[in-house]
């Protein structure tokens, strides 16, 4: 047996005028989405380029820079260098500051604290959902590289921790050169995450060619 319901005109065309907007909603959302990852895409490519040492990705980069007028993608005089954890094939610019624009495209650097390479505690933050994604994965004895315009700056990580989002223990000052990464924790969460995973790690090497940072 067949069960038909049937509606008052009024009544099907607001349910066809909402199915259109939900619909129209959606594909909003996906092309606000598939725009975001693009220019992030473009930007750490494009950036990569600008800098020595360069990994495999850069490869792509050389070819959107031949293709695109180079007006488009100028060197970032914001950009500190490139961020890599080998293992875990992870590999970010590093950009200077924390503010929405930036974390969206790069990992930020903590404007507070000494730059990569140099004495003291260099803080950067990122995203868990996108550029610190693989820091679920890291463990102590792993090594970061900091590829920068002037040379490279090698560490080992020899701490890993959970920490509320206001603590300020991890950006304190260290006599010795060190670099620490903040993400958002736990990495499966959805909506704003309650607390912080916080990777720290001393240096083992640091070189310079004096070329500025």
């Amino acid at each position: 047996m067949t069960l038909r319901v049937h509606l008052p005109a009024r009544a099907r065309v607001t349910v066809s005028s909402l199915s259109w907007f939900l619909l129209a909603g959606g594909l909003a959302g996906v092309l606000v989405y598939t725009w975001s990852v693009s220019e992030s895409w473009v930007y750490q490519e494009t950036q990569r380029a600008q800098l020595p040492e360069a990994a495999p990705p850069v490869l792509a980069a050389n070819r959107v820079a031949a293709i695109l007028p180079r007006k488009w993608f100028p060197p970032d005089p914001l950009v500190l260098g490139r961020l890599e954890v080998p293992r875990l094939g992870l590999s970010a610019i590093i950009r200077d500051g924390v503010d929405a624009p930036t974390l969206r495209k790069a990992v930020g650097h903590v404007p507070t604290t000494p730059l990569p390479g140099e004495w003291g505690n260099s803080v950067v933050a990122g995203h868990r959902d996108t550029f610190f994604r693989g820091l679920r994965e890291i463990a102590r004895g792993d090594r970061i590289r900091v590829v920068r315009r002037n040379g490279v700056a090698e560490y080992i990580v020899d701490g890993l921790a959970i920490t509320g989002p206001e603590s300020i223990e991890v950006m304190q000052a260290s006599a010795d050169k060190r670099i620490t990464l903040i993400t958002c924790y736990p990495f499966g969460y959805v909506g704003s995450a309650p607390r912080r995973f916080v990777v720290t790690a001393r240096s083992i090497a640091s070189t310079d060619n004096g070329d500025g940072h």
